[in-house]
């Protein structure tokens, strides 16, 4: 099992003019035999595993979510091809990343059960954060596929590399919610009163690739969590009292993202990492990706919605904004394109954006969550209350993608 390893190219840089190839393997280690980590460096390598599928990225975008999610819900035009509902290899990609992901999670755990017993309650904060940014991706890995392997995967390094004793069962998918929404509802109590050393709390600082080590931050993160997957199984009979009663308390606590300000993202602070949106220009702007759907742009032309022109530019030879009708046959909908009468999705705020932040949870999102809380529970007015204002933080939010944008060509 490889570990993760920070190692400074600065100082390598100095000898490369000078030093022989076996004085430089003297100085530095091959990192895919390094045999030991940290709890904050390893804490930093889980998160910075799967930022590919938080921040806008080539793989993520046109793998996955282009032949998936995003033909299934008609969130981007598409040319009516046969086969365009098959997602193929992407299924197995997102399986792949994912079990990486969750690898590098039970190596974390693995160097923090090496620890004594006052070490580990001094480093409890990585575990609590570690498991909520876990619990965020295999919510959405339940939502996709079901049952999925959980409580036994990853473990292939604890095992000692016997892939026989790793193979992992497949986990109930509501058991897993409930686990989830137990130690979610446990971390947020923790969270209120949780005291860092200044060790750790330097360290955390430096290591925390979402937050920066803000705790406050991190308990809106996990009760917003919450919220999410509360609502997304109110409808279960089994846990719609627990939904309704524990929806109720997150918002008399009132420690949500509930304000722009406050949104939980992966945000990019330079170029000159891999921690950055350089490759999504090829995957929206390739293969027509960038087409505007119909139903969505109908929607905002019949409500004259003022993010339309912030999301979308109207076609080269168009005068309005119209997106790729489903139901046309291909040559049609081919002509459409080449005649440039099709809407695309702008490119100086979302595709040749550098800038685009990986949101995991937003204010906007949140407050329609609990506008369709209240609705669902006969509270229309307080319900049209949350709705209006996610729509608001919802503008605010395009608009300001909008103010980070480099090309201004398009906008």
């Amino acid at each position: 099992m490889k570990k993760i390893v920070y190692i400074s190219l600065a100082a390598a840089a100095i000898f490369l003019g000078s030093c022989t190839q076996d004085k430089f393997e003297d100085a530095y280690r091959d990192p895919s035999k390094v045999t030991t980590t940290t709890v904050p460096k390893q804490f930093a390598g889980f998160m910075k595993i799967n930022f590919e599928d938080v921040i806008p990225s080539y793989w993520n975008y046109y793998t996955v979510i282009r032949s998936t999610s995003l033909t299934y819900t008609q969130a981007h035009g598409f040319v009516n091809t046969t086969g365009r509902y098959i997602p193929g290899a992407a299924v197995n990609d997102r399986w792949g990343r994912y079990y990486k992901f969750i690898t590098q999670y039970r190596e974390l755990e693995k160097v923090m059960a090496s620890l004594s017993a006052a070490e580990q309650a001094e480093n409890r904060i990585y575990t609590i954060t570690s498991t909520i940014y876990l619990y965020d991706h295999t919510a959405k890995m339940v939502d996709n596929f079901g049952d999925i392997p959980f409580s036994e995967a990853g473990k292939i390094g604890t095992t000692g590399g016997n892939y026989t004793s790793a193979s992992a069962k497949y986990d109930n998918q509501t058991e897993l919610y409930v686990k989830i929404l137990d130690d979610l509802k446990a971390f947020s109590a923790e969270l209120s009163s949780i005291a860092l050393s200044a060790k750790v709390d330097l360290e955390f600082k430096n290591q925390d690739l979402i937050n920066k080590g803000d705790l406050a931050s991190w308990k809106n993160y996990c009760n917003s969590l919450r919220l999410k997957i509360l609502n997304r199984v109110s409808a279960v009979p089994a846990l719609a009292s627990r939904a309704n009663t524990e929806i109720a308390e997150i918002i008399t606590e009132a420690k949500i993202v509930d304000e722009n300000a406050e949104n939980i993202a992966f945000r990019v602070y330079t170029q000159d990492t891999d921690l950055d949106t350089s490759g999504f220009i090829d995957a929206l702007e390739g293969a027509n990706n960038n087409v505007a759907p119909k139903p969505m742009i109908d929607h905002m032309n019949a409500n004259s919605d003022p993010r339309e022109a912030w999301l979308f530019e109207k076609g080269q030879t168009a005068t309005v904004f119209t997106g790729l009708d489903p139901t046309l046959t291909s040559g049609v909908q081919q002509q459409l394109l080449v005649d440039g009468k099709i809407a695309v999705y702008n490119r100086s705020v979302i595709s040749r954006n550098k800038w685009l932040p990986g949101t995991l949870i937003n204010a906007a999102e949140v407050n329609l969550i609990l506008a369709e809380y209240y609705s669902r529970n006969g509270s229309g007015v307080t319900a049209k209350t949350y709705f209006e204002k996610a729509i608001r933080q919802s503008i605010e939010y395009y608009v300001r993608l909008g103010d980070k944008a480099d090309v201004l060509t398009w906008k």
